[in-house]
């Protein structure tokens, strides 16, 4: 029984970067135009980021309810996505329209990046 708690606990340690992720989805004004694959991943990230000094309540209300929440900057933005991808975590950033694809730009080497616009 040991060996096999010592070959499942290697597999979940091997598999913490695939599980790692991130997902800038575009946000507009109205909430009912986010795609489904767009709430499936602010569903599935485990961190969420979002533009500091903007009220994204509603979008933000759609993310995972247990996930942890932090505010960006375009200064900090890379910064805060690194940490967040190194611990092997699934990180959205929430965009506004205007300004999604300016942000994505230098974000788009991460593994996993996904870029989901608003439909």
């Amino acid at each position: 029984m040991d060996e096999l708690e010592v070959h499942f606990q290697q597999l979940l340690d091997d598999n913490t970067d695939s599980l790692a992720g991130l997902y800038l989805i575009e946000t507009g004004t109205d909430p009912e135009m986010l795609s489904l694959k767009a709430l499936r991943l602010m569903q599935q990230s485990e961190f969420v980021l979002f533009p500091s000094g903007k009220d994204d309540g509603i979008f933000l209300d759609l993310c995972r309810r247990d996930a942890d929440r932090a505010p960006y900057t375009p200064r900090t933005l890379n910064r805060l996505v690194k940490q967040y991808i190194d611990e092997g975590l699934r990180v959205c950033v929430l965009a506004d329209k205007k300004n999604a694809s300016n942000l994505f730009a230098p974000l788009q080497h991460y593994h996993h990046a996904q870029y989901v616009p608003t439909v």
